[in-house]
């Protein structure tokens, strides 16, 4: 015989933030992360790319045919979901990839827009 408990309290919808500071290659937990966040019914607000994480943002990355293109595994998330992928400028500069050069769905943007993405999230999580 099976109980369900009938008082339990369902948690609200979260409103995350991501920010990824991870490599390519290592990004892909975050991506799961964001698949498992959405799969629950809870929202993202943007995902920041910082630091390393940027060069997933390049339009030239050149990944092996026989690994997952975590790339453009990245831009699908944003497209069906409606989530901004923001790229930090200076880290991009740092990192070498030309501003007007970004691969489909990632934008620019600033640590400015990272602390209002903060302010209005309910959890920030960070790779």
């Amino acid at each position: 015989m099976v109980k369900t408990i009938s008082n339990t309290k369902r948690v609200s919808s979260l409103k995350f933030a991501l920010i990824v500071n991870t490599s390519v290659v290592n990004s892909y937990s975050a991506l799961k992360f964001a698949e498992a966040v959405l799969n629950l019914k809870h929202s993202i607000q943007a995902i920041f790319f910082y630091q390393h994480g940027v060069n997933l943002a390049n339009a030239f990355i050149d990944l092996p045919q026989d690994e997952t293109n975590i790339q453009q595994n990245w831009q699908t998330l944003a497209k069906q979901h409606a989530i901004n992928l923001i790229v930090c400028s200076s880290s991009a500069l740092r990192q070498g990839i030309q501003l007007d050069k970004l691969a489909d769905q990632f934008i620019i943007g600033s640590l400015g827009q990272l602390t209002e993405i903060i302010s209005s999230s309910d959890r920030v999580i960070t790779f």
